[in-house]
């Protein structure tokens, strides 16, 4: 009877255990503090309702950190629901969560039907969150300038929010400006002065949220003195790398003004050889070009190429870059611009394969998916390529350059290696090889899911199939359902389940919640022999870049003339606050880098994505990892996120001139750059009235002051030519009363802004709206910039669009930044003639107050034949004799007055001299005044007329920047180093990593260096460990060699290496305690330590010498042997005693020196001594009070 109870009871057991429904329930494997989180279950073989409250907690104060989500799992939803977790920040910080080494908090789930007891997995946990833009109104700026800026700032789901932001300023020398916080009221207007003292260079704009640090971004501009390029230059060829199969590389060199007319003129090649970061050029190779309608074809042999470099092969220079640096001369205005190439590179075949998109792991008897990405070596997609796998599969790459190949998996195989072949291996088309290996997923019932998707970028609104395959051995059990999840950005989109069918096809919409890439997770359950098992996979799939909140800039083809009233018409398919600017096209010759564009947003938000790879995984688990989710499950334990990255994440120049065109050929005769830069001093006219000869005596090196003389009178020369050529082209100087008219009449273009447009409307509507507003006096192509910020939809970075402001006659005219009083300088106006017939127009320079020149007049008019589609040039020679802006007004008119042009710019004069400045330091205790008189006399030297000022900066502390420099992550990696030498180079090598190492560790800043860089100097601590012990003498001491005398300090100084180092290696104890042992041997009856064999490197003792050493001495010893302490094991406790009576012994001695000693050092080590051991209190503050007694301030 018994018997048939208990296989009844075991009956029931089996019988229930096997009714149980499974359970999965998933979250990112990362989760933000304060963001909403998605959390999904999902049940299996599900009947009757089920309920599951989910938590965060913490493990350590067994609190919960985060509300509890309550789930209903029924059959009217599946078994399945997804719902939001936040962890909240006031608990995090309640808890010090943040403060732990180890940042990890617990997704906890209860079920009182499912559960006996509550399940956990541990998630890695960041303080991450949201978005924040930065937008400066243009990229460069001059010193004096405002920077202007905004800063945008969003949720983690894109919408705008406002919260606590912290704003920091730094100029180019990574001081910092400016620091304050501000609500960001979502998008925060800022703007920062420039001192116009400032000196060249980049500054840097940083923000984040004030509760997340990990939120910091940073927005770079450039600060330098600069005026506007006329034209922009540009070397464009159909293949951009040198295929060194060819005869020739061909190029094309193209110049354009910014208002979009071709420059007519000479360019100068010149070429050289890129080898990393060294530059060769190659002499013999120069070409001299002729532009015409702004362009100009060429090519650069390649037997000449391997002649003139004095190569054996061709060869030699593959995987090398061509440099090319292009010199483009405007005829009619002698204006020069330079533009440097060096991206192209020396190739044997025009094809680069990318297989990363090719999945590590596939399923056995069904397909494997390569997907090969063939572009050229420019990045550009290479389209209709032949490609072809192991030889016996062929296809062309699509516009993509993707080539998509099934390669069928035998049901055996464990690993393939795939072999893919781009081009067909003729001339132009020369093969590139590249290798693939998978690794089967591995599944104790041998199951397996093939999932197949489309591989091109979808788009948002589009319908895309996905087919689902299972993959089972014989006597399985069937499988019911195939489980999906949708996840984008980190969190779950859509989650559901669909019935297996043969095949199983899955019709999905592609939503806006999806840009710019998703995950497709899908997984069923299968028993083999009782045991269930979840089977998984996952694919990643890329969606074109779309916003959910749209706003466009509607281009208009209308003739725009300078001073001009426009209306700026947009759209937006919601309410919005819309922000624009309006940038000059040249700043963008100056420097193109720092602009906000759409590509940088969706770079943002895919930064999101907590999942590594293309998909797939090793095992179930694998998948889930892989794609940022952690799982709690009835049937398989997750693993543990242990970085906040993976292996291998998933993401999506030049210099104005202002030489005329022959100087660019005397530059060409020069190859080597230090000469080059010596001929451009010379041939560079100065506004001083100095000989060449005089200019020479300055430059100190020969061969530099040779090429400074030749430059600087071909300069000369060229220049007295050239206004005789001027001369002649105006013709003669006419009356205004021969050529009678009113100036007044001529509207005189006087802004010239380098961008405009900054400001925010608000629209309350979709629809299409406009903006009135008038238009600068720049004869340029303005880029017009627009961002949006909706409420509900987000936040969109509008494509920028073209407007070209013109009229067919003009004058350009082009200032230095600045020239000195009382300097002779020529201004030269380029007179533009666009019309299809000749035009004879006047032209003169108007007069002003403080400017002397002959040619400023209005009798002196001068008539100019400007033929048609061409320019002409008029020079005007003056010399301002008073300090600040000068207005310069010239003023062109046609004899009929049908065309006219006047421009007004201001030239700034500054003072003779150079700024010297002076600084000093006052110490500032209020303790002592609460305020102070600053008084500075005027220098001797002033030059008259001119002003001085004063500049304060206030640190919290004397040493704060230099702690603070130097105690950075940037600036403490310098320490660390390979440790060489003798014993004691060894040591001073050492020491600074192993202190480096302690120091990084406890104020966690790994993170601000490359992440093996812990592991590196773990290597070279233990690389110097090895070596010093080398020099170990028998009775633990250490001289510099080991046939050396042993030296007191340099033992001790090991002691205190090693002891430290036992917190990072593997260090024998029982070294420490022999070195211990003969440091304690060597103490006088005193107490004192003395040292009859000091280091030879003496500067590494610091202050161990002179009339005090013995005390110094003792007081290091007695820190070192304190530092030994840990590595006498606790049960021997006779050793740690005696080295206790040691450091005692030299405790009293120290107590009985302190009345009489004076020097900084001795004091300093002596009080540090006292106060690590612990000893008496009184000594310790007489100490303390001794050091202060002796400090002073300097400055």
């Amino acid at each position: 009877m018994k018997v048939l109870l208990l296989l009844w009871c075991l009956y029931v057991v089996a019988s229930a255990t096997e009714q149980a429904p499974s359970y999965l329930i998933t979250a990112p494997n990362i989760i933000h503090i304060g963001v909403e989180e998605t959390v999904t279950i999902q049940l299996h073989d599900g009947n009757d309702n089920v309920h599951f409250q989910v938590y965060c907690w913490d493990i350590i104060r067994r609190k919960k950190c985060s509300e509890t989500a309550l789930f209903t799992l029924t059959s009217a939803n599946n078994f399945q629901e997804t719902k939001t977790i936040m962890v909240s920040p006031k608990k995090v910080k309640e808890l010090s969560l943040w403060r732990r080494r180890r940042k990890y908090i617990y997704l906890a789930a209860e079920s009182r039907e499912l559960l006996q007891q509550r399940r956990m997995v541990p998630i890695k946990l960041s303080d991450k969150k949201g978005y924040i833009f930065i937008q400066t109104d243009q990229p460069v700026y001059t010193p004096g300038q405002t920077a202007m800026y905004r800063i945008f700032t969003l949720d983690h789901y894109m919408r705008p929010v406002n919260d606590k932001l912290r704003v920091s300023i730094y100029n180019s020398r990574n001081m910092q400006l400016m620091a304050a916080n501000w609500m960001s009221e979502k998008m925060k207007l800022l703007r920062t002065k420039i001192p116009d003292i400032e000196e060249p260079g980049n500054w840097r704009i940083e923000a984040e949220f004030l509760d997340s640090p990990p939120s910091k971004v940073s927005a770079q501009f450039e600060v330098k003195k600069f005026v506007l390029p006329r034209f922009d230059v540009k070397i464009q060829a159909d293949q951009m790398f040198y295929l060194v199969t060819k005869e020739e590389f061909q190029f094309k060199i193209v110049a354009m003004h910014t208002f979009g007319e071709a420059v007519e003129g000479k360019a100068y090649v010149r070429f050289g050889i890129l080898h990393g970061r060294n530059k060769t050029y190659i002499g013999g190779l120069e070409q001299e070009l002729t532009m015409v309608k702004g362009e100009v074809k060429s090519s650069l042999n390649t037997q000449s190429l391997l002649e003139k470099s004095n190569l054996l092969s061709i060869d030699e220079l593959v995987g090398l870059h061509l440099y090319m640096a292009v010199t483009a001369v405007e005829l009619v205005s002698g204006e020069m611009e330079e533009v440097e190439l060096s991206s192209i590179k020396f190739v044997s075949s025009p094809y680069v394969i990318d297989l990363s998109k090719t999945r590590r792991f596939f399923s056995p008897k069904s397909f494997f998916t390569v997907i090969a990405t063939i572009t050229y070596p420019d990045g550009t997609p290479a389209v209709n390529v032949s490609v072809n796998i192991d030889g016996d599969q062929s296809t062309s790459t699509n516009e993509q350059g993707l080539a998509v190949f099934q390669k069928e998996t035998p049901a055996s195989a464990s690993v393939l290696s795939i072999k893919v072949t781009a081009g067909d291996g003729k001339s132009g088309t020369e093969s590139q090889e590249a290798m693939v290996t998978a690794t089967v997923y591995q599944s104790p019932s041998k199951s397996f899911l093939h999932i197949e998707a489309p591989h091109k970028v979808q788009k948002a609104g589009q319908y895309m199939i996905i087919e689902l395959t299972a993959i089972t051995e014989l006597g399985s059990r069937d499988i019911d359902y195939f489980y999906y999840t949708l996840l984008s950005k980190g969190r779950v989109i859509a989650s559901d389940r669909i019935h297996k069918a043969d095949p199983t096809k899955l019709r999905l919409q592609v939503v806006l919640d999806m840009v710019p890439t998703f995950r497709f997770l899908a997984y069923y359950y299968i028993s083999t022999g009782g045991r269930k098992e979840i089977v998984a996979n996952s694919v990643w799939i890329d969606v074109e870049d779309q916003c959910e909140g749209q706003i466009e800039i509607t281009e208009r083809d209308v003739p725009y003339g300078p001073g001009d009233s426009f209306d700026l018409q947009f759209s937006t398919n919601d309410a919005a606050n819309v922000s624009f600017v309006a940038v000059d096209s040249s700043m963008y010759i100056l420097n193109n880098k720092n602009k906000l564009t759409v590509r940088k947003a969706f770079e943002a938000m895919n930064a999101y994505d907590l999942g590594c790879f293309y998909g797939g995984g090793v095992n179930s688990v694998g998948v889930f990892r892989d794609a940022g989710l952690s799982f709690i499950s009835d049937v398989q334990v997750a693993s543990i996120r242990h970085e906040y990255s993976c292996g291998n994440e998933i993401r999506r120049m030049r210099r104005e001139l202002n030489l005329q065109r022959q100087f660019a050929g005397k530059l060409n005769e020069y190859t080597d750059h230090r000469l080059r830069k010596c001929c451009t001093d010379g041939i560079t006219q100065i506004l001083m009235q100095l000989s060449c000869e005089k200019r020479a005596i300055r430059v100190k090196e020969a061969d530099c002051q040779q090429a400074f003389m030749n430059c600087c009178i071909y300069g000369v020369e060229l220049r007295k030519n050239q206004t005789l050529k001027a001369n002649s082209i105006a013709r003669s100087a006419v009356s205004l009363e021969e050529e009678f008219f009113d100036e007044t009449s001529i509207y005189v273009r006087s802004v010239f802004p380098h961008s405009w447009l900054w400001q925010t409307v608000e629209v309350f509507n979709a629809g299409d709206h406009k903006l009135r507003n008038y238009i600068p006096d720049s004869i340029t192509t303005w880029e017009i910039q627009a961002i949006g910020m909706f409420a509900n939809k987000g936040f969109c970075i509008a494509e920028p669009k073209k407007m070209k402001v013109f009229k067919p006659f003009f004058i350009s005219m082009k200032l230095p930044y600045s020239v000195k009083r009382n300097e002779q300088l020529d201004v030269r106006a380029v007179l533009y003639n666009y019309l299809p017939e000749e035009l004879e127009v006047f032209v003169y320079m108007r007069e002003a107050e403080g400017l002397c020149s002959p040619a400023v007049s209005r009798n002196n008019a001068r008539k100019v034949l400007i033929k048609a589609n061409s320019a002409a040039s008029v020079h005007f020679a003056i010399a301002p004799l008073v300090v600040g802006n000068m207005p310069i007004n010239v003023i062109a008119f046609s004899n009929t007055m049908m065309y006219e042009d006047a421009v007004l710019k201001y030239l700034k004069v500054v003072p003779e001299g150079v700024l010297v400045s002076e600084e000093s330091s006052i110490p500032i205790n209020p303790k002592v005044r609460s305020s102070y008189e600053i008084l500075e006399a005027e220098p001797s030297n002033l030059v008259p007329d001119t002003d001085n000022y004063m500049y304060i900066r206030a640190t919290g502390t004397i040493m704060g920047e230099a702690v603070e420099n130097s105690l950075s992550a940037a600036g403490i990696d310098k320490l660390i180093k390979v440790p060489t030498g003798c014993a004691e180079q060894t040591a001073m090598h050492m020491a600074p990593t192993v202190f480096v190492v302690e120091y990084l560790d406890q104020s966690d800043q790994w993170l601000s260096l490359k992440a093996e860089r812990k592991d590196e100097a773990i290597f070279h601590i233990e690389t110097g460990y090895n070596r010093i012990l080398g020099y170990k003498k028998d009775d633990g001491s250490y001289g510099a060699w080991k046939t050396h005398p042993s030296s007191t300090w340099l033992t001790a100084f090991v002691v205190k290496i090693l002891s430290m180092a036992r917190a990072q290696i593997v260090v024998n104890d029982k070294f420490i305690q022999e070195s211990v042992a003969y440091l304690i041997h060597e103490q006088k009856i005193s107490g004192a330590f003395e040292d009859p064999h000091p280091v030879i490197t003496r500067d590494i003792q610091g202050g161990v010498s002179g009339t005090e050493k013995d005390v110094s001495l003792t007081a290091f010893v007695a820190i070192a042997l304190h530092h030994s302490l840990a590595a006498f094991q606790q049960n021997n406790i006779g050793e740690i005693s005696r080295v206790e009576r040691s450091i005692e012994s030299a405790v009293n001695f120290l107590h009985s020196k302190l009345p009489n000693i004076t020097q900084p050092h001795t004091i300093a080590i002596t009080a540090y001594a006292l106060a690590l051991v612990k000893t008496d209190a009184d000594k310790v503050l007489e100490a303390d009070r001794k050091l202060k007694a002796i400090a002073f301030y300097e400055g």
